[in-house]
């Protein structure tokens, strides 16, 4: 059974959308809208040009339609093959779009508003497990969406994520962590150079073969954050040079210099075996057998770890944080404070508890009158009214430095 049409406008529940037939001449125009709200001005837009037709005067610019949220995730989704991206990304961008049809309906067009992204982070909160990053990627991957099929982007709602601590071990781990990967290997080498620069993960992933002068000792890192983000230099230890010098003469051999660094040669369905860059997901399978062959458990699954790791480990040698700021690229030594100062917190930390334990699992303890732990504090005479005395000198108290009012 066809649609039934009624004043130019159908609504076809099959493909979840409105469907617009207006005759103009011999041939009737069609067309299709995610909401009838849309529907109604493209079929008022081509009544308009019938009439202007039949006046003969010149016809007016009709508005295209625009496409609903689930087209321009299509979009996406298309440009993404077409480049040849990984499947993972293609299957975030399907499921996204999956997310947001069961958050804001299948009709949804994709000009999307402040209220409506507000309105589907509400509705994640309630629906999906994640603490804030899927949603997070949801928004961030909607208005990619968006701008693919030409739409202005609006000004969205911060989505806040909680932030996990980064983990750190001992450097006895440590050089577990490393002899469990294979000498010589994409994986070992890419560790060793994070670990050894304390450089990001994607800043490694980006080297190229050129950008490692073994004469000059140094390499060129492509710094996207911090204080002074561009091109910066970073010296060749000779810890770092006894893995780079053999994978250079090796793997790397005869390979241009715009190349990849850091790179596996592999088989892809249809295509000669080629040398592909490293992704995000390319080392996991090896960094997890090496943490957990480490006793670092299954979280081990990037290198990101290992900048933080460094920074740790040099922090225990007693660098200043300054130090490790300008090491780290940070922007402040607040940043550095808190996420990379590790080993001083937790000595902190040991200090306070040992302290607070010295004061609480004393035999006896002071109280602030005098009297031992249990005893009263009202002074005889006294009818234990806080407000007696109050003329009186305040007992005097001795503050720890720096704590004074705290």
């Amino acid at each position: 059974m066809g649609l039934h049409f009624q004043d130019g406008l159908a609504w076809d529940a099959k493909a979840k959308q409105w469907r617009i037939r207006v005759q103009i001449g011999k041939k009737p125009r069609k067309g299709s809208a995610p909401n009838k709200e849309a529907a109604e001005r493209f079929r008022d837009a081509l009544r308009l040009e019938r009439t202007a037709r039949r006046l003969g005067v010149p016809l007016p610019k009709i508005a295209p339609l625009p496409p609903s949220l689930a087209q321009a995730f299509a979009r996406y989704a298309a440009e993404l093959r077409q480049y040849r991206k990984s499947p993972r990304s293609i299957a975030q961008v399907e499921s996204v779009a999956d997310l947001w049809k069961r958050a804001l309906g299948p009709a949804q067009p994709a000009s999307l508003t402040r209220e409506d992204f507000g309105r589907f982070v509400e509705w994640a909160g309630l629906h999906t497990r994640s603490q804030g990053a899927q949603t997070r990627a949801a928004v961030t991957i909607a208005k990619t969406a968006m701008r693919i099929v030409g739409l202005p982007t609006p000004e969205t709602p911060k989505v806040k994520v909680p932030r996990r601590s980064r983990p750190t071990s001992t450097a006895t781990s440590v050089r577990a962590f490393l002899a469990a990967l294979e000498p010589g290997s994409v994986a070992r080498v890419a560790a060793e150079l994070v670990l050894r620069t304390a450089c990001r993960e994607v800043e490694a992933r980006e080297l190229t073969i050129g950008d490692v002068d073994l004469d000059a000792g140094q390499i060129v890192f492509g710094r996207r954050k911090g204080a002074q983000p561009g091109r910066e230099n970073a010296p060749i230890s000779s810890g770092l040079r006894a893995h780079l010098g053999p994978w250079l003469a090796g793997p790397c051999r005869g390979v241009a210099s715009s190349e990849p660094l850091l790179a596996v040669w592999s088989r892809r369905a249809g295509q000669p075996k080629a040398r592909h860059a490293l992704t995000p997901w390319t080392l996991q399978k090896a960094l997890g057998a090496a943490g957990e062959a480490a006793g670092l458990g299954r979280t081990v699954r990037g290198l990101g770890w290992l900048r933080n790791q460094a920074l740790t480990l040099a922090g225990e040698t007693g660098a200043t944080v300054e130090v490790l700021r300008r090491a780290a690229g940070h922007t402040s030594s607040a940043v550095t404070e808190r996420h990379y100062d590790q080993s001083r917190r937790w000595a902190a930390r040991e200090a306070l508890a040992e302290a607070v334990g010295s004061v609480l699992d004393a035999p006896a303890v002071p109280g602030i009158s005098g009297q031992g732990r249990g005893e009263s504090r009202v002074q005889p005479g006294t009818t234990g009214d806080p407000r007696e005395g109050e003329g009186a000198a305040p007992e005097s108290r001795t503050y720890a430095s720096g704590d004074e009012g705290g």
